[in-house]
């Protein structure tokens, strides 16, 4: 079963220069954990980086990261690694690689063999309720009194799975009422010889005239009984 998770970072909130914030929301076999911790002297690209090995440190196995970060995304999904990693240079386009120290503690979450890890790029506050909680979460880390290089479990949710829709329950010919139950059993000559009533036919009265004799009252309605199969 896939892992679904969610990240954000945040930093300089409120104008507090370097203050920042990462959070983590995990979807694993019907549960929801949230994970979120603070630091000072920081960058937003750092946030963002911590949120992904925070909760890749407590996973394994087939894993999708959903971030709004296209600085994370982009280096996997277009391969700016390789370029980094050419005679182990670590320099992109503009020069050396900001932030190698989270970079490389990523790349060993990724490529260890523990974890089958993809990315997804989602559009920042545009309607992903988990994309927003994890921003809030972030945003309120960066804005704690908590310790700095603080770590937190904030809550634990358990989440049923989602109900599976029953197709309605189709009413059988014997819970109908007498006269639709005649009526039934009149278009359906397949059906066993049943009907609501405790009078048996007639001498020689066909399965179909008895229960025209139903349909009309003229049988008084008892319970289900079984008569004897026309002839």
């Amino acid at each position: 079963m896939k892992t679904v998770v969610w990240t954000d970072g945040s930093c300089n909130a409120n104008g507090m220069h370097g203050r920042g914030g990462w959070a983590a929301l995990i979807e694993q076999a019907g549960t929801v954990r949230e994970i979120s911790g603070r630091a000072h002297g920081t960058t937003h690209n750092r946030m963002e980086l911590t949120a992904i090995c925070e909760a890749l440190e407590t996973l394994t196995g087939a894993i999708e990261v959903r971030t709004d970060s296209t600085y994370v995304e982009k280096c996997f999904n277009q391969e700016w690694h390789e370029r980094w990693l050419r005679d182990d240079s670590w320099k992109g386009s503009n020069g050396a690689v900001k932030n190698r120290d989270l970079w490389e503690r990523l790349f060993g979450l990724v490529w260890n063999g523990r974890r089958d890890v993809t990315f997804e790029w989602i559009k920042g506050h545009d309607g992903d309720p988990n994309n927003h909680r994890v921003d809030r979460l972030a945003r309120a880390a960066a804005l704690s009194d908590a310790l700095p290089d603080s770590f937190a479990v904030v809550e634990v949710v358990e989440t049923p799975a989602p109900a599976r829709r029953r197709k309605p329950r189709r009413a059988s010919w014997r819970e109908l009422p007498t006269a639709e139950m005649a009526a039934h059993l009149l278009e359906t000559p397949t059906i066993g010889d049943r009907v609501w009533t405790d009078e048996p036919r007639l001498p020689r009265e066909t399965r179909t005239a008895f229960i025209r004799r139903v349909l009309l009252g003229e049988v008084e309605a008892a319970e289900v009984v079984e008569t004897e199969t026309a002839s």
